[in-house]
């Protein structure tokens, strides 16, 4: 979340006389995805809703323009690998009273590999989306 100074800030960078701020608003709302896999004619990438999808490559970029647009238009994922999936720990923001002590809310777990795949461009990777930090994580 954006503080609301800075926001502030932001859009009055962008005032105009007749008033017109639309064009403002869509620069402040960009995230940025994960690139996943890729070769030489497409990419998996992974948004921050946990969706996964195929950017093809362009005509007019040769592959290494299309490597060199992927590292800077996308997040690299982290990398691991563990049998079952990945092991994470949220802190819920939940507190009980215990005893007369109160204890934080934490849930632990592992969350699954999936298998996602585009046949047409021969790309397949084994990746997990935590939602609650965010991330992406592939499967080394």
């Amino acid at each position: 979340m954006v503080p609301l100074d800075k926001l502030i800030a932001q859009v009055a960078q962008c005032i105009d006389v007749n008033r017109d701020f639309t064009y403002c608003f869509p620069r402040l709302l960009i995230t940025m995805d994960f690139l996943l896999a890729f070769n030489d004619t497409a990419a998996l990438v992974g948004d921050m809703e946990g969706q996964v999808r195929t950017e093809t490559r362009p005509s007019q970029l040769s592959a290494p323009e299309w490597e060199a647009r992927l590292g800077s238009a996308y997040l690299e994922p982290e990398h691991g690998y563990n049998e079952e999936g990945i092991p994470f720990t949220n802190m819920t923001g939940d507190f009980r009273f215990v005893n007369g002590e109160v204890q934080v809310v934490r849930l632990d777990g592992v969350k699954p590999y999936q298998t996602y795949a585009d046949d047409s461009s021969g790309l397949t990777v084994r990746a997990v989306f935590l939602s609650h930090l965010n991330q992406w994580t592939v499967a080394d």
